[in-house]
């Protein structure tokens, strides 16, 4: 049997996550035994501040929403954040979660470009809030360093990163994306122009703006703090120091993963901890052992998810193409 393009990417991505997790459990034993030596109930305040992150970020998700005209209530869309938390760590990529939002958003709308828009906005400010704690972080290290990272790479993250937000709402690049899109001709023509037009509506209100950079400050520090804790649970003194070393290396390793070639970054993401935080005084095990158990308590929250996302199905209450009956 063979298989088809969405099938082959799933095993390459599965495959390499799993070769690199063998690789690195092989190379660095001492960081399983780590994990088997770790109390789970020494977890619980990272799994609490996981949860408050996710909880925040469906209110960041909602609030842009708002803006957009979706009027579907508050409710609802926090469920769907919280099964799309499910999907994203269960599926081969970290975007099947955006995906299902978006399609049952859309089939109740009538209007995809909305919801995908908003969606697309609020990934990358969350995005632009993690890289902007990893430059303050570095500034209030004050070496020439940080985390033993070259200032030209935290600049650079920034900026590039911030680009890229910004340029979503502009409206020099959206003339240009359109005429770009003249071009190309057809449905994707239109859809492109339909995109831009909505994210452009964003520049009318520069206060929800700052307001959504402030808020994904808050929900991207919690999700650096999740890794603080399990640091603290491992045993690990965590002083000042310590702790903005955290907040310039982990968005470092979230931006690593960004790039869809792993099983929603397993296994990379353990690999480059192993190279940035011996930096730091952490060892390679205890970097390998500390990223893997991070995951597992993201993993066991977006079970919450999981739970959602399986009574919205035995109620018949998703939708994912227009038309399909089910209650709001």
């Amino acid at each position: 049997m063979r298989l088809n393009r969405s099938g082959a990417s799933f095993v390459l991505r599965l495959g390499l996550s799993l070769a690199l997790l063998v690789f690195l459990g092989r190379r660095l034993g001492g960081g399983w035994q780590e994990i088997q030596d770790l109390d789970p109930w020494a977890l619980l305040p990272a799994v609490g501040v996981f949860a408050l992150s996710t909880v925040l970020g469906a209110w960041q998700w909602t609030l842009v929403l708002r803006h957009a005209g979706i009027g579907t209530p508050a409710p609802r869309l926090h469920a769907l954040y919280w099964s799309g938390l499910f999907l994203n760590n269960f599926l081969p990529s970290n975007v099947g979660g955006d995906l299902l939002k978006v399609a049952d958003l859309g089939a109740r709308t009538g209007r995809y470009t909305r919801p995908i828009a908003g969606t697309l906005l609020d990934r990358m400010l969350g995005l632009f809030a993690l890289v902007s704690l990893a430059f303050l972080a570095g500034a209030g290290l004050g070496a020439a360093r940080p985390a033993g990272l070259p200032w030209w790479a935290l600049v650079g993250l920034v900026l590039t990163v911030g680009g890229a937000a910004a340029t979503l709402i502009s409206g020099r690049l959206g003339r240009i994306l359109v005429g770009l899109a003249e071009r190309v001709g057809g449905r994707r023509r239109e859809k492109l122009r339909g995109l831009v037009s909505e994210l452009q509506a964003y520049r009318a209100a520069p206060g929800l703006v700052l307001r959504l950079i402030l808020l994904a400050l808050v929900v991207q520090s919690l999700r650096v703090g999740t890794h603080v804790l399990v640091a603290r649970a491992m045993g690990m003194e965590m002083g000042l120091e310590r702790v903005l070393q955290f907040y310039v290396l982990v968005p470092v390793l979230g931006v690593a993963v960004v790039l869809p070639v792993s099983f929603n970054g397993l296994g990379v993401r353990e690999l480059v901890a192993t190279r940035l935080m011996p930096a730091v005084g952490i060892t390679a095990p205890t970097a390998f052992a500390l990223q893997l158990t991070t995951y597992l308590v993201q993993v066991a929250v977006s079970l919450v998810g999981g739970l959602v996302f399986a009574g919205l199905l035995l109620r018949g209450r998703l939708r994912l193409r227009r038309g399909e009956p089910g209650p709001d």
